[in-house]
């Protein structure tokens, strides 16, 4: 399943930084057992070495990217 959990990067000296309040998401996935137990789990930033600080995103340089938004799940998953 996806997941998400809120990192502890520091945004100071990012191009981030002007976003009040903001933290960064670190995104990843579990995998489950048939008692839906986790078995496994990864995350971009954790496991996969992912700094949105310096690494765009999937729409990273287009006319999409808006500072201090999340991009990432919203333009795939009804909010409802």
């Amino acid at each position: 399943m996806i997941t998400t959990r809120q990192s502890m990067d520091e945004l100071t000296g990012t191009d981030w930084e002007d976003c009040d309040g903001s933290l960064f998401i670190d995104d990843g996935y579990a995998v489950l057992d048939d008692a839906f137990e986790i078995t496994d789990q990864r995350f971009l930033m954790t496991d996969y070495g992912y700094d949105p600080a310096v690494d765009g995103g999937p729409h990273a340089g287009t006319r999409l990217q808006v500072g201090c938004a999340n991009n990432t799940w919203p333009p795939y998953f009804d909010p409802y």
